[in-house]
């Protein structure tokens, strides 16, 4: 069976896409446990942190192979949620957000747009240029009115990730859905926990961009 035929069955075959994806899911979410100790290497809470990942991770895919009928744009959506998942879990463990992570996924997202129109792979450029000249923009402002870094170098490289996965056009809705998800998070903590300390942003941007790449079709469908 050749590799296109494969997939135009995968296609054909929905149960049989979902079953797959969902091995996948599991097997990637292995592979996530291992690139999270590498960089958040701790023994407390490992193991909730490591169930929690191989639950998470093969439910996000199962519930994405409902999303998408063509199966590229699946192996697109599923790729940019693992490591989305990735760096949120990493963010909240140890408050970081790696540039081996955030540079091939920036670089991923141009590449997602080849073949696409000349016009689409331009607003992906413009979109992870204005995502990290917008995000520093932010830091340098909050750091000269409040004294405070209020964002890391890790945020602007993801917002240029997501600037070149979304196109610039979709910046100002993931910077708005991401600050409203932070405060709400911020509020649920301390309501919680009493903790007014700093929280990371990565997590809202991560959350906030997944759901707008998702959307997209519809949201600019007319």
């Amino acid at each position: 069976m050749s590799f296109s035929t494969a997939l135009v069955w995968l296609s054909i075959h929905p149960i049989y896409r979902h079953l797959l994806v969902l091995l996948c899911g599991i097997a990637l979410a292995k592979v996530m446990n291992m690139v999270v100790i590498l960089w958040c290497y701790s023994r407390h809470n490992a193991l909730l942190w490591q169930s929690a990942i191989m639950l998470l991770c093969p439910s996000l895919f199962l519930a994405l192979s409902f999303t998408c009928d063509d199966i590229f744009t699946l192996c697109w959506t599923l790729l940019l949620s693992w490591f989305l998942l990735a760096l949120c879990v990493i963010d909240i463990r140890c408050y970081l957000l790696p540039d081996k992570l955030t540079l091939p996924l920036l670089w991923l997202g141009l590449i997602s747009h080849s073949n696409a129109s000349t016009a689409t792979l331009r607003d992906a450029v413009y979109g992870a240029m204005l995502g990290y000249l917008a995000m520093r923009g932010i830091y340098w402002a909050g750091k000269k009115l409040i004294g405070r870094e209020g964002l890391g170098y890790g945020d602007f490289k993801l917002m240029a990730a997501l600037g070149a996965w979304l196109g610039w056009m979709s910046l100002p809705l993931v910077a708005t859905f991401a600050s409203v998800l932070g405060m709400v998070l911020f509020l649920l903590r301390y309501i919680v926990t009493k903790n007014s300390g700093a929280l990371p942003f990565g997590p809202s941007l991560a959350i906030s961009g997944l759901v707008i790449y998702i959307s997209q079709p519809t949201l600019y469908s007319g």
